[in-house]
């Protein structure tokens, strides 16, 4: 399923994949990570790792699903960690207003440290 690929588990904290910017997957996944944030919620979930190290660049269309998916978790209050191998990444993300304050690690253990 497309799920599979994108949405997993890592040491007990769900992450989700963001995918490639050539990908076609964008539109469809948004809807689908929505439904999945909220069921995490309603399971008692309150951490999530946004797994961005597909990323080769920062297009507006994968900056308006971050914002989004935080924006999103914010609310149902599930913390969040981007997983952003590529300092380069995380130092555009920081250059954005809604992706300033948001808590980077360069691997999914430090991610999931950061959430503990």
């Amino acid at each position: 399923t497309v799920l599979k690929e994108y949405v997993s588990e890592d040491g007990g904290c769900p992450v989700f994949n963001l995918p490639n910017p050539s990908s076609k997957m964008l539109a469809k996944l948004l809807p689908i990570f929505g439904k999945k944030l909220r069921a995490l919620a309603e399971d008692g979930n309150d951490k999530l790792i946004l797994d961005v190290a597909q990323l080769s660049d920062v297009t507006s269309e994968q900056v308006a699903m971050l914002v989004r998916l935080l924006t999103e978790a914010g609310t149902l209050g599930i913390r969040t960690a981007i997983c952003a191998p590529d300092q380069q990444i995380v130092t555009k993300l920081q250059q954005i207003a809604e992706t300033r304050e948001a808590r980077y690690a360069a691997t999914r253990d430090a991610a999931r440290q950061c959430l503990q």
